[in-house]
């Protein structure tokens, strides 16, 4: 496998999802407290309700919190898994623009049966 190494300079659309320069200052952004419980809230309230949710749905009620990373997210749902109150039952494609039509993972409740449903 080749990697191809962009100038740090290069605009973004030409860089594509190749290596992106790392910082190493500071502590890496990390989600606000507030904003952990409240996703974590909708997620599991989400579940409870039958319905499988993904990460679309947070982003649509919690919007863009600049310390909320993509990874928080992740991070979220990884923990929801290991501590049994989530658990993945397929995957869909994005609903965001912002997605580019993405593969997410679809999460229900701990009994849930799940099901891969229909893009689109």
């Amino acid at each position: 496998m080749t990697s191809i190494v962009y100038p740090e300079d290069a605009p973004d659309y030409v860089r594509g999802p190749g290596h992106r320069r790392r910082t190493t200052t500071g502590p890496p952004a990390a989600a606000p407290p507030w904003w952990v419980r409240e996703a974590e809230r909708i997620g599991l309230d989400l579940a409870a309700s039958g319905r499988q949710v993904t990460v679309d749905d947070l982003h649509a009620r919690l919007g863009d919190e600049p310390g909320a990373s993509g990874a928080a997210f992740g991070q979220l749902f990884a923990r929801l898994a290991r501590e049994g109150k989530l658990r993945e039952v397929g995957w869909t494609r994005s609903r965001r623009p912002d997605a580019r039509g993405r593969r997410v993972v679809l999460w229900g409740g701990p009994r849930s049966t799940g099901g891969w449903p229909t893009c689109g």
